[in-house]
């Protein structure tokens, strides 16, 4: 689609954004930027109400520090428990708010200072929350061209509820000499009117760029997490994580954390402090200078809305330079003269992080599938949270004591660089994860066309497969696929990277790009122990036994592994000792005492007892006798025939090729053959060294 079809250009990109946003409905943005404005509302209260606070409780620095940090690492521990769940994002949002304005309750009624810590813990779990589940509801609610603008009214949304403290602290403290208790049933009342505006329909998950772009290859709808494999909260923070681009914009945040959360407290101890304005005065300035960058903040997301949606790496390069530019004016803001100054400072510096926070999030909840954009949205605040909370105290009780308050403030500021180096390393690879995640849809598209069109699905599919030990790269866009009841040969040369390939089948490790999918469903991010409930069992190479237990012991710890029950797994091993009587007859010796043979007899037993539909086997014959070798390859054969399908990973081509029919070539991390295995005999090129030797006898046994 070209820019002329989208209809926009970057001068009327906010026109045309806001058109869609009205025509779908206020609903969402509404109530997610109240979310968020709440949520920053509480965030920051201990710091707003430090020195009232220290009145009330006669509570030293010490404390009211450990109060501010226990709302932060209520708010990171909180974001991360998100992740378990999977409600409604309207109903969790509503409750969130619903206890946060309880806990706000309580807090402007307690009078211990430890109660009122664990209050503030409290708080700062259910503002992240609301905040959390906030940004993913947006991201679905909106289309592309819409998006980064609604996810600046959420930034700006934000920072309006930090103004909002401050402002009404001014009022609260000149006006009508009320405390900071005050301050608390008003933030109350906030979070209940968000709670109570909650409101529309719930958005569904990639409405409005994924299944766009499974409509264009299908007109049915897809399931798009992943063939119906619902991802477990650890896998799902392992999927996140695998995105190059995620991780770096994870790291940024974390460094946004530590560069906004000590700047506001440092902010505040200046205007009280450095430039004697009274407490009431010092939250009007910091609160209109927040409520400035609010209003920066969404102006800078209709600047550059159009690069966000065009040219996203252009967009985190933007964002990179806003960055350097904010820590290079707080640095600025340590020794500005005056409060009117210093204010001044703070707001361009609070427009220039929020407009750098709203690329990040309008790319990161693009670059990730967007069934997890909860997941990400909730590491993104336990980073800035997390961060945030334990920078707090670092600094306080270390560069201000060293250094002053100015050292401090230039200490956090310095964290800019290290976000913006993060962003600069995301705009190298957010094309690249942009243009994975649209293959991966497409691959569900297809594979729903083939379903629905009566084609034949594969057992297993791995389609361009890449991994990496560090920085050396050891497999290349592997393609390898195996039917249903198929035996495949996996060959190649010492290195090549078969036994990495089954790895990654059998999930002992992750791919860095490509997908592998069982019957259709992708399994690219699953655990192993899952795999193997799925039915992939694998048999390693070397010795893959127990050696200190007996051979029955061997078999039961498998079967119990799987979860069978105990007369099924009675039945299983007496199949086992009827296709094996050597290990029959041992079945009390201690594994270690087999020959090598017999341990790989027990290794295929093992494999066995599980009843796998996909059988990876490496190396077989390693180092064994030619009898051991043929009766090894009769029971192969005979969970072959039992509808079994079977990799048999060899570097002996007379052995491979007794068994199977279709073979692959691997060489130097890529496959280099992929066919019959008789044609395999005629590729001079690739059958040499090793493989000559074996190739021959091949060829004279036929």
């Amino acid at each position: 689609m070209s820019q002329a079809d989208l209809g926009f250009t970057s001068r009327y990109f906010t026109k045309f954004a806001w058109r869609e946003v009205r025509a779908l409905g206020p609903a969402t943005l509404v109530w997610a930027a109240a979310a968020m404005a709440a949520a920053a509302a509480v965030a920051v209260f201990p710091v707003a109400v430090q020195h009232d606070l220290g009145d009330t409780f006669g509570a030293g620095t010490g404390l009211l520090i450990f109060a501010a940090t226990l709302t932060g690492i209520g708010a990171s521990t909180s974001a991360l428990l998100l992740v378990c769940t999977r409600g409604r994002r309207t109903a969790t949002a509503r409750w969130a708010l619903a206890l946060l304005a309880c806990v706000m309750l309580a807090v402007a009624w307690t009078t211990a200072a430890s109660l009122l810590a664990v209050l503030f813990a409290v708080a700062g779990g259910a503002a992240s929350v609301a905040a959390a589940v906030a940004t993913p509801a947006v991201a679905d609610a909106y289309p592309p061209v819409a998006r980064p603008l609604a996810m600046g009214t959420l930034r700006a949304g934000e920072l309006t509820g930090l103004a909002a403290v401050f402002l009404a602290q001014t009022i609260a403290t000149l006006a009508f000499d009320l405390t900071w208790r005050a301050l608390a049933v008003g933030a109350a009342l906030l979070a209940a009117g968000a709670a109570t505006g909650v409101r529309g329909p719930e958005p569904a998950a990639g409405r409005w760029d994924e299944e766009q772009l499974r409509a264009r290859i299908a007109t049915v709808a897809i399931d798009g997490r992943g063939g119906g494999n619902r991802l477990t909260p650890g896998e799902s923070i392992r999927r996140v994580l695998d995105i190059a681009t995620a991780r770096h914009l994870l790291i940024a945040n974390a460094a946004f954390g530590v560069l906004a959360l000590p700047t506001l407290v440092y902010s505040r101890y200046n205007l009280d402090e450095a430039h004697g304005l009274s407490r009431g005065w010092a939250a009007l300035a910091l609160g209109v200078a927040l409520l400035a960058a609010a209003g920066g903040t969404r102006l800078g997301a209709e600047i550059v809305g159009d690069d966000i949606v065009q040219t996203p790496g252009v967009a985190m390069r933007i964002a990179a330079g806003c960055t350097l530019c904010c820590g290079a004016i707080l640095i600025a803001a340590a020794f500005v003269p005056t409060a009117a100054g210093e204010a001044a400072v703070l707001a361009v510096a609070g427009a220039l992080i929020g407009t750098a926070r709203t690329i990040a999030d309008a790319i990161a909840m693009s670059v990730v599938p967007a069934t997890l954009r909860r997941e990400m949205a909730a590491l993104n605040i336990a980073a800035f949270a997390g961060a945030g909370s334990l920078a707090v105290p670092l600094l306080l009780t270390g560069m201000d004591r060293r250094f002053g308050p100015e050292g401090a403030l230039v200490t956090a500021a310095l964290f800019a660089a290290q976000a913006a180096a993060a962003l600069r390393t995301a705009a190298r690879t957010t094309s690249a994860d942009l243009d994975r995640r649209a293959v991966a849809v497409t691959e569900d598209a297809e594979l729903t066309v083939t379903r629905n069109g009566g084609g034949h699905v594969p057992l297993l599919t791995c389609r361009g497969i890449n991994f990496s030990y560090g920085q050396l790269q050891v497999l290349f866009d592997v393609d390898f696929t195996v039917d249903s009841g198929e035996m495949v040969a996996l060959l190649g040369t010492n290195g090549a990277g078969k036994s990495t390939l089954l790895r990654l089948i059998s999930g002992l490790a992750l791919p860095s790009g490509g997908s592998i999918r069982l019957d259709g469903a992708d399994i690219t991010y699953l655990d192993a122990e899952r795999r193997m409930r799925l039915g992939i069992s694998q048999v390693p190479g070397g010795r893959g036994v127990y050696p200190h237990l007996s051979v029955v012991e061997n078999l039961r710890v498998i079967g119990f592994t799987a979860g069978r029950d105990g007369r099924r797994l009675d039945t299983g091993i007496d199949a086992v000792f009827a296709g094996f009587p050597a290990l029959a007859q041992r079945r009390n010796q201690p594994a270690a005492t087999l020959s090598g043979g017999e341990q790989q007899m027990l290794s295929l037993a093992r494999a066995l007892i599980l009843q796998p539909r996909l059988l990876l086997i490496d190396e077989l014959s390693l180092g064994l006798a030619p009898k051991i070798v043929g009766e090894l390859l009769e029971f192969v054969r005979t969970i072959n025939a039992s509808g079994t399908a079977i990799v048999l990973v060899e570097q002996s081509v007379n052995v491979a090729l007794s068994l199977v029919n279709h073979a692959y070539f691997m060489e130097k991390g890529a496959v280099r053959f992929d066919g019959r295995a008789t044609d395999l005999l005629d590729r001079a090129d690739l059958l040499r060294s090793v493989f000559l030797e074996g190739a021959a006898a091949a060829v004279g046994v036929r």
